[in-house]
Protein backbone atom coordinates (compact mmCIF):
# COMPACT_ATOMS: atom_id res chain seq x y z
CA UNK A 1 0.00 0.00 0.00
CA UNK A 2 1.17 3.52 -0.73
CA UNK A 3 0.12 7.16 -0.63
CA UNK A 4 -0.01 9.13 -3.88
CA UNK A 5 0.46 12.86 -3.29
CA UNK A 6 -0.52 15.21 -6.11
CA UNK A 7 0.96 18.66 -5.55
CA UNK A 8 -0.12 21.71 -7.52
CA UNK A 9 1.21 25.23 -7.61
CA UNK A 10 -1.42 27.98 -7.57
CA UNK A 11 -2.47 29.70 -10.79
CA UNK A 12 -0.92 32.91 -12.06
CA UNK A 13 -1.26 36.23 -10.24
CA UNK A 14 -0.48 39.74 -11.42
CA UNK A 15 2.57 39.65 -9.17
CA UNK A 16 3.79 36.47 -10.91
CA UNK A 17 3.40 38.19 -14.26
CA UNK A 18 5.26 41.28 -13.01
CA UNK A 19 8.07 39.28 -11.37
CA UNK A 20 7.25 40.44 -7.84
CA UNK A 21 8.09 38.25 -4.86
CA UNK A 22 4.83 37.32 -3.13
CA UNK A 23 5.86 35.33 -0.07
CA UNK A 24 3.14 35.65 2.57
CA UNK A 25 1.41 38.54 0.79
CA UNK A 26 -2.19 37.48 0.08
CA UNK A 27 -2.49 38.08 -3.66
CA UNK A 28 -5.40 36.73 -5.70
CA UNK A 29 -5.33 35.09 -9.13
CA UNK A 30 -5.49 37.17 -12.30
CA UNK A 31 -7.58 36.26 -15.37
CA UNK A 32 -4.91 33.84 -16.62
CA UNK A 33 -4.72 32.19 -13.20
CA UNK A 34 -8.49 31.76 -12.97
CA UNK A 35 -8.51 30.12 -16.41
CA UNK A 36 -5.65 27.85 -15.31
CA UNK A 37 -7.63 26.86 -12.22
CA UNK A 38 -10.57 25.84 -14.40
CA UNK A 39 -8.33 23.82 -16.73
CA UNK A 40 -6.64 22.20 -13.77
CA UNK A 41 -10.01 21.26 -12.25
CA UNK A 42 -11.11 19.69 -15.53
CA UNK A 43 -7.96 17.57 -15.61
CA UNK A 44 -8.07 16.57 -11.93
CA UNK A 45 -11.77 15.69 -12.11
CA UNK A 46 -10.61 12.36 -13.58
CA UNK A 47 -8.85 11.58 -10.29
CA UNK A 48 -10.39 10.35 -7.05
CA UNK A 49 -9.02 12.17 -3.99
CA UNK A 50 -9.43 11.12 -0.39
CA UNK A 51 -8.62 14.60 0.88
CA UNK A 52 -7.43 18.04 -0.21
CA UNK A 53 -4.90 20.12 1.73
CA UNK A 54 -4.26 23.71 0.69
CA UNK A 55 -2.22 26.67 1.79
CA UNK A 56 -4.53 29.19 3.44
CA UNK A 57 -3.59 32.06 1.12
CA UNK A 58 -6.10 33.42 -1.38
CA UNK A 59 -4.26 32.34 -4.51
CA UNK A 60 -4.28 28.68 -3.49
CA UNK A 61 -7.89 28.80 -2.29
CA UNK A 62 -8.95 30.22 -5.66
CA UNK A 63 -6.93 27.58 -7.49
CA UNK A 64 -8.63 24.65 -5.75
CA UNK A 65 -12.16 26.12 -5.72
CA UNK A 66 -13.21 24.91 -9.23
CA UNK A 67 -12.15 21.36 -8.40
CA UNK A 68 -14.07 21.36 -5.11
CA UNK A 69 -17.14 22.56 -7.01
CA UNK A 70 -16.88 19.45 -9.21
CA UNK A 71 -15.79 16.96 -6.57
CA UNK A 72 -16.86 17.45 -2.93
CA UNK A 73 -13.72 16.30 -1.13
CA UNK A 74 -12.82 17.03 2.52
CA UNK A 75 -10.52 20.07 2.47
CA UNK A 76 -8.29 21.69 5.09
CA UNK A 77 -6.45 25.02 4.79
CA UNK A 78 -3.07 24.94 6.48
CA UNK A 79 -0.58 27.79 6.89
CA UNK A 80 2.24 25.20 7.04
CA UNK A 81 1.94 24.96 3.24
CA UNK A 82 2.41 28.71 2.69
CA UNK A 83 5.16 30.18 0.55
CA UNK A 84 8.35 31.34 2.25
CA UNK A 85 8.18 34.60 4.15
CA UNK A 86 10.66 36.83 2.30
CA UNK A 87 10.69 39.67 4.81
CA UNK A 88 11.58 43.03 3.26
CA UNK A 89 11.74 41.54 -0.24
CA UNK A 90 8.01 40.82 -0.45
CA UNK A 91 6.42 42.93 -3.17
CA UNK A 92 9.76 43.69 -4.82
CA UNK A 93 10.94 43.02 -8.35
CA UNK A 94 14.62 42.62 -9.11
CA UNK A 95 14.83 46.30 -10.13
CA UNK A 96 13.34 47.27 -6.76
CA UNK A 97 15.94 45.16 -4.95
CA UNK A 98 18.75 46.78 -6.90
CA UNK A 99 17.42 50.17 -5.80
CA UNK A 100 16.28 49.48 -2.22
CA UNK A 101 17.96 46.30 -0.97
CA UNK A 102 21.09 45.56 -3.03
CA UNK A 103 22.76 43.87 -0.06
CA UNK A 104 20.32 40.98 -0.39
CA UNK A 105 21.00 40.19 -4.05
CA UNK A 106 24.19 38.14 -3.47
CA UNK A 107 22.40 36.16 -0.74
CA UNK A 108 19.59 35.29 -3.13
CA UNK A 109 21.99 34.38 -5.91
CA UNK A 110 23.97 31.90 -3.82
CA UNK A 111 20.87 30.55 -2.01
CA UNK A 112 22.25 31.50 1.38
CA UNK A 113 20.75 29.14 3.95
CA UNK A 114 20.59 31.62 6.84
CA UNK A 115 19.46 34.89 5.24
CA UNK A 116 15.99 35.99 6.42
CA UNK A 117 15.87 39.22 4.38
CA UNK A 118 14.83 41.36 7.30
CA UNK A 119 12.34 39.46 9.42
CA UNK A 120 11.40 36.67 7.03
CA UNK A 121 12.28 32.97 7.04
CA UNK A 122 15.73 31.66 6.24
CA UNK A 123 15.89 29.05 3.48
CA UNK A 124 16.84 26.43 6.06
CA UNK A 125 13.90 27.23 8.35
CA UNK A 126 11.51 27.36 5.39
CA UNK A 127 12.68 24.00 4.05
CA UNK A 128 12.29 22.41 7.47
CA UNK A 129 8.71 23.73 7.62
CA UNK A 130 7.91 22.28 4.20
CA UNK A 131 9.40 18.87 5.01
CA UNK A 132 7.58 18.82 8.37
CA UNK A 133 4.29 19.54 6.55
CA UNK A 134 4.98 16.73 4.08
CA UNK A 135 5.89 14.25 6.82
CA UNK A 136 2.77 15.16 8.81
CA UNK A 137 0.65 14.58 5.71
CA UNK A 138 2.20 11.15 5.15
CA UNK A 139 1.74 10.21 8.80
CA UNK A 140 -1.89 11.35 8.79
CA UNK A 141 -3.07 9.63 5.61
CA UNK A 142 -0.64 6.77 4.98
CA UNK A 143 -2.47 5.39 1.94
CA UNK A 144 -4.79 6.63 -0.78
CA UNK A 145 -4.57 9.83 -2.84
CA UNK A 146 -4.23 13.35 -1.42
CA UNK A 147 -4.13 16.66 -3.32
CA UNK A 148 -1.93 19.49 -1.99
CA UNK A 149 -2.32 23.01 -3.42
CA UNK A 150 0.64 25.18 -2.51
CA UNK A 151 3.44 27.41 -3.87
CA UNK A 152 6.55 27.30 -6.01
CA UNK A 153 9.04 27.57 -3.17
CA UNK A 154 7.26 24.80 -1.26
CA UNK A 155 7.39 22.53 -4.29
CA UNK A 156 11.09 23.26 -4.72
CA UNK A 157 11.83 22.19 -1.12
CA UNK A 158 9.63 19.10 -1.37
CA UNK A 159 11.29 18.01 -4.61
CA UNK A 160 14.77 18.46 -3.19
CA UNK A 161 13.80 16.44 -0.13
CA UNK A 162 12.35 13.61 -2.22
CA UNK A 163 15.31 13.56 -4.62
CA UNK A 164 17.99 13.97 -1.92
CA UNK A 165 19.27 17.26 -3.34
CA UNK A 166 20.97 20.06 -1.42
CA UNK A 167 19.17 23.36 -0.88
CA UNK A 168 22.20 25.19 -2.23
CA UNK A 169 22.33 23.73 -5.75
CA UNK A 170 20.55 25.62 -8.56
CA UNK A 171 16.87 24.87 -8.99
CA UNK A 172 16.70 21.44 -10.66
CA UNK A 173 13.14 21.37 -12.03
CA UNK A 174 10.37 23.59 -13.36
CA UNK A 175 7.73 24.99 -11.01
CA UNK A 176 5.14 26.45 -13.36
CA UNK A 177 1.79 27.86 -12.30
CA UNK A 178 -1.01 25.25 -12.08
CA UNK A 179 1.41 22.44 -13.01
CA UNK A 180 0.77 18.91 -11.72
CA UNK A 181 3.47 17.20 -9.67
CA UNK A 182 3.27 13.80 -7.99
CA UNK A 183 5.12 11.92 -5.28
CA UNK A 184 4.49 8.40 -4.03
CA UNK A 185 5.22 7.42 -0.44
CA UNK A 186 5.62 3.70 0.16
CA UNK A 187 6.22 2.85 3.78
CA UNK A 188 6.91 6.27 5.30
CA UNK A 189 8.46 9.70 4.74
CA UNK A 190 11.91 8.33 3.90
CA UNK A 191 10.65 6.29 0.94
CA UNK A 192 9.53 8.85 -1.61
CA UNK A 193 9.37 8.40 -5.37
CA UNK A 194 8.93 11.25 -7.86
CA UNK A 195 6.18 10.07 -10.22
CA UNK A 196 5.93 13.16 -12.43
CA UNK A 197 6.87 16.84 -12.21
CA UNK A 198 5.88 20.16 -13.77
CA UNK A 199 3.21 18.67 -16.05
CA UNK A 200 1.29 21.48 -17.80
CA UNK A 201 -0.21 19.40 -20.62
CA UNK A 202 -3.70 20.31 -19.34
CA UNK A 203 -3.13 24.05 -19.83
CA UNK A 204 -3.80 26.01 -23.03
CA UNK A 205 -0.66 28.03 -22.45
CA UNK A 206 1.83 27.89 -19.59
CA UNK A 207 4.27 30.60 -18.57
CA UNK A 208 7.59 29.45 -17.19
CA UNK A 209 7.46 31.51 -14.01
CA UNK A 210 10.18 31.23 -11.39
CA UNK A 211 8.97 33.65 -8.73
CA UNK A 212 7.98 32.52 -5.26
Amino acid sequence: MSLLITLVRHGETDWNAAGRIQGHEDIGLNAVGLAQADQLAERLAREQFDAVVSSDLQRTRQTVAPLLARQPVPVSYDAQWRERNFGRLQGMRRADMEQSAPEFLPLLARRDLDADFGGGESLLVFSERCVDALNALIARYGTGHVLVVCHGGVLDCVYRHAAGLSLEVPRPVGLRNAAINQLRSAGGPDRLEVVCWDDTSHLDSARDETDK
